[in-house]
């Protein structure tokens, strides 16, 4: 699971000419800071159990699981561990090599594959044996348009590095 990030604008696109122009070699010390920021960002969006547009993420079913106080797929941050980000050759990317990423960002059914139920443990010890298993979707990343959160942020990064790199004429 992964999203690629491109300029948004025809403004950033022309801001990344000029930059391009001025720096020389490229602009891949942007694209590593804008990376950096990415990551960030996934980070955030667990620390506030919500989607990259701000939405809480679906509550957590407290009679299943062992949770972290309460904390959505925060039990040993694996997941949000596996996220790495990097840069391309015309912007930047951010992914997981997870194996459950796909299931826990875009929800889905667990079934069985070899026994006929799944063994689920219980919040409150024990367990319960399922014919199948709703997970919710939780969003980490963008889909599409980096949106209101990650937007201005990655907007941001980008007029940062061109004052700095163009002296103030962003």
């Amino acid at each position: 699971m992964s999203a690629e990030f491109i300029a948004p604008t025809a403004a950033l696109e022309r801001l990344a000419d000029r930059l391009e122009d001025a720096a020389g070699s490229g602009l891949r010390d942007l694209y590593e800071l804008l990376a950096e920021e990415g990551r960030t960002l996934v980070i955030e969006r667990f620390e506030a159990q919500a989607d990259p547009d701000g939405v809480p993420w679906a509550p957590r079913n407290e009679a299943f699981g062992r949770g972290a106080g309460g904390q959505i797929m925060r039990v040993t941050n694996r997941f949000q561990n596996s996220f790495v980000a990097e840069p391309t050759s015309d912007g930047f990317k951010v992914g997981s090599n997870f194996i459950g990423a796909r299931l826990l960002t875009q929800g889905g059914t667990v079934v069985p594959k070899r026994a006929k139920r799944l063994r689920v443990p219980l919040a409150v010890g024990g367990f319960v044996f399922l014919k199948s298993a709703k997970i919710p979707g939780r969003r980490v990343i963008p889909t599409g348009e980096a949106g209101p959160i990650w937007g201005p942020r990655l907007v941001e990064v980008i007029e940062d590095y061109g004052e700095e790199m163009l002296g103030g004429a962003a």
